[in-house]
């Protein structure tokens, strides 16, 4: 991380958290995504970074938890050819579970490129802060002289 968060500076809000695009989770286009969610249009491919109002997280936490499970369970579909994972089975059930969750609830992301790299890829010039700072006595920090 090259900066604090802010929420807000990045659009995350209520029904809308933030992320980052995973293209490689192909079970959002498949008959995986039929499966494991009644509303398989609203999977949207995205981990790595999520922004989320925490109203949403707490709706949201067990049923992430609960499908992960799910489709690590489910032995009968999880291929190379449905999931993208290449991996031993069930690496990226979490991630799975994550976008199957959010779609069974309707949480639509704001998919962004820019707040997540990777190793090798060269990083936006600056990287805006917000009205951020960090408090020393805040945070129960002393420093030695």
């Amino acid at each position: 991380m090259r900066g604090p968060i802010t929420p807000w500076e990045y659009g995350a809000k209520r029904g809308h958290p933030v992320s980052t695009p995973y293209e490689y989770l192909i079970g959002c286009d498949n008959i995986l995504a039929k499966i494991h969610t009644r509303n398989p249009s609203a999977c949207d491919k995205v981990d790595g970074v999520i922004i989320m109002h925490i109203d949403d997280l707490r709706r949201f936490a067990l049923l992430w938890l609960h499908k992960s499970e799910e489709v690590r369970a489910d032995k009968d579909h999880y291929a190379t050819n449905i999931t993208g994972d290449i991996y031993n089975s069930s690496w990226i059930s979490e991630m799975y579970g994550y976008s199957f969750a959010a779609a069974e609830i309707n949480l639509r992301h704001i998919i962004r490129r820019d707040i997540m790299i990777y190793p090798g890829y060269v990083p936006l010039p600056r990287v805006k802060a917000g009205d951020w700072r960090r408090v020393k006595a805040f945070l129960g920090i002393q420093i030695q002289t």
